[in-house]
């Protein structure tokens, strides 16, 4: 748990690759103006691995913005479970939040229950959430197929640049790198 206060900021990333079952429960309460909660997941899973992710961000005062971004791939029988809630309490004007859960499904076993939620007590606030769920894109294998690639190639392109965004977050190159190999050493 977080509690963040005047101008402080909090960002945390959790990555799962290879555990059989792994869970994040986190929360972060917002307490002071100009803070900001930067809370980010991504999730590689295969065979029968499952993950999941709870998290919780009160804004219980107004002038403060928090970001969540929970990315999935998912092959195998795997399974994952995002539940994600953003509380803005009635004194938290000019709150700034957002929250998306987006899951790219590489088997037909594979599965995801994605719940992003929204409780807005306040009038004068921006917030959005959202979930997506779906595979790779048929024209977009086609393409780079067309253009000399053979198929685990052009997938593992397309799989890349979906996750790319969260691995980008790790600043360290040689932890980046690390990262990359083993999200998706899992994947072939």
């Amino acid at each position: 748990d977080a509690k963040l206060d005047r101008d402080s900021k909090f960002e945390f990333n959790s990555f799962s690759f290879g555990a059989k079952s792994s869970r994040d429960d986190i929360t972060v309460d917002i307490n002071g103006e100009g803070a900001n909660a930067s809370v980010n997941g991504l999730y590689v899973l295969n065979q029968e691995r499952k993950s999941h992710h709870k998290v919780q961000v009160n804004h219980r005062i107004g002038h403060s913005t928090s970001e969540q971004l929970f990315k999935g791939l998912l092959q195998g029988k795997s399974r994952a479970e995002f539940n994600g809630l953003i509380e803005v309490y009635r004194d938290a004007q000019k709150t700034n939040a957002n929250q998306l859960n987006k899951n790219l499904l590489l088997s037909k076993e594979a599965h995801i229950d994605s719940r992003p939620q929204l409780n807005i007590l306040a009038d004068d606030v921006k917030c959005s959430h959202g979930s997506t769920v779906g595979s790779l894109s048929a024209d977009e294998l086609f393409y780079l197929q067309s253009r000399g690639l053979d198929e685990l190639s052009a997938k593992a392109i397309l799989t890349y640049s979906f996750a790319r965004e969260l691995i980008s977050k790790i600043t360290v190159e040689s932890a980046q790198n690390y990262a990359t190999n083993l999200a998706f050493s899992s994947l072939r």
